[in-house]
């Protein structure tokens, strides 16, 4: 990763090495970046999430300067190529606000703020946008000691003396298609929805979950994941329960759950983005195993600008259905509507019975996230449709 192979620049022009020997690490070095450079589409998006940001983005950035620096600018071109743009500002898609951001797969949702390096990769590549989302950045010596080295450490002392007062970030939003990561968003809500597929690094089996924000409170969430164990990168992975499509947004059918490979995918896309709406249509049923018996899942996730989100399902299988919807507030269910707290309603339609379940939060990452109680509405329709009409609540 670029991470490593920053560490390793580093220490082989730090140490008084052989010249041929420095030579010999950087062609190595330079291989590696150029394997992790064909992971990535031409849209940037991190396909591990905005949690691997530092360990992606910007450290390939911090390996760049080290070659840079000993070559006299032999890959200067590439921080001015669109792919690199794109590599460095996928974090103003996934950015909800604050520390909160999308946090599909290993993903946490609250991360630390952006450090001293997020600024001088924007200084970099001049982006008035990156430059402001860093201006929260952790200059001097207060930054994570763990995603931080000295190498940052130092940078973040020079760069305090070129730190200006900042406008607020752009907010971004669009589909980026290389990861089916979809983002939207107006004065209230955030809207986020994968539409990716299942062999992604660090995948989660959560093909059309959604995540929506509601004034910068999380309402439908993604759990994320717990500490990493040997049981997480096993093949013991998908038992554990936050890795499993009936721990996020979408529906089971007779029990069954999504399953993992890159054949399971999303198939039929379409988006579409105005001024009065966004809007992604999915086609969910490639993301299950023939058991769950799924002819067609159409799920249509929709943000009304200023007025609601609205999440419309359409099922035909010959297996039960049940739909997973997980809160970080626990909701009351009042007549067709779901009340959660003080911050919005949700009005349904199609449905047959609703379950209520609490979700014991006891792992410390998770907490890092999370109140000690999550909850997970079961939702089996009535029919073959299912709507959930999701609005604010005017204080």
């Amino acid at each position: 990763t670029p991470w490593c192979t920053q560490n390793v620049l580093i220490a082989a022009f730090a140490r008084p090495l052989a010249a041929t020997l420095r030579q010999r690490i950087v062609k190595r070095a330079a291989n590696s970046l150029d394997a992790f450079w064909a992971e990535y589409g031409e849209d940037g998006a991190c396909p591990e999430g905005a949690y691997y940001y530092g360990h992606a983005a910007l450290s390939l950035f911090s390996s760049m300067q080290v070659i840079n620096a000993v070559s006299g600018g032999a890959v200067q071109p590439v921080l001015h190529s669109a792919k690199f743009q794109n590599i460095a500002e996928y974090i103003l898609y996934a950015h909800v606000g604050n520390n909160t951001y999308a946090n599909f797969g290993d993903c946490a949702a609250s991360m630390a703020a952006p450090d001293a390096r997020v600024y001088a990769l924007a200084a970099a590549i001049d982006s008035p946008q990156l430059k402001a989302y860093s201006g929260r950045a952790a200059f001097g010596l207060g930054s994570d000691p763990v995603q931080f080295n000295l190498y940052g450490h130092l940078q973040a002392l020079f760069l305090e003396r070129d730190k200006t007062s900042l406008e607020p970030s752009e907010k971004r939003e669009g589909y980026l298609p290389s990861t089916g990561l979809f983002v939207a968003r107006d004065n209230r809500f955030y809207l986020a929805a994968n539409a990716g597929h299942n062999g992604v690094d660090h995948n989660h089996n959560d093909l059309g979950s959604v995540i929506v924000y509601l004034d910068g409170q999380p309402l439908l969430i993604d759990i994320g994941v717990e500490t990493y164990t040997a049981k997480t990168f096993s093949a013991e992975r998908y038992g554990i329960w936050t890795m499993q499509s009936s721990f996020h947004n979408v529906a089971e059918f007779g029990g069954v759950m999504q399953s993992v490979g890159i054949d399971f995918s999303v198939r039929e896309q379409r988006v579409h983005f105005d001024h009065n709406e966004a809007r992604i249509d999915m086609q969910l049923a490639g993301a299950y195993p023939e058991q769950a018996q799924v002819r067609s899942y159409r799920r249509s996730v929709c943000l009304q600008r200023g007025r609601r989100v609205i999440i419309s399902d359409r099922f035909e299988s010959s297996s039960p259905v049940v739909a997973n919807f997980i809160f970080a507030q626990q909701p009351v269910l009042d007549g067709a509507t779901l009340r959660v707290g003080r911050l919005a309603d949700i009005q349904l339609s199609g449905h047959a019975h609703i379950a209520i379940e609490s979700l014991a939060v006891e792992d410390a990452r998770l907490r890092q996230s999370w109140p000690e109680t999550l909850y997970r509405v079961r939702i089996s329709p009535a029919a073959d449709t299912l709507e959930l009409q999701i609005e604010g609540i005017v204080a």
